[in-house]
């Protein structure tokens, strides 16, 4: 009897920002760690805050849609000296 394959499992990290949103895949399989996919969302200064957030949402909805992750890791702001970036991260 064929031995069965282990199961992999895959996970998005993204770590936020405005201007620029980067992320990775990984993969765990036999042996160890894969990277799968890594890159940058990028949305452009003159773009209302509203446009940007939704480049940033489409993007990440499609590398969801491409990689089918089994967990999804999001980077914590832990400090900011300007209050009006966090909030801007935050959203």
């Amino acid at each position: 009897m064929p031995r069965a394959k282990r199961a992999t499992s895959r996970v998005l990290g993204i770590d936020p920002g405005l201007a620029t949103t980067g992320y990775g895949v990984i993969e765990e399989r036999p042996g160890g760690y894969t990277v799968v996919d890594a890159g940058v969302i990028t949305t452009g200064a003159r773009e209302s805050f509203g446009q940007r957030l939704d480049t940033i949402y489409a993007e990440t909805k499609a590398l969801i849609k491409k990689h089918r992750p089994h967990k999804v890791g999001i980077e914590q702001l832990f400090f900011a000296k300007n209050v009006t970036t966090a909030f801007s991260v935050g959203q």
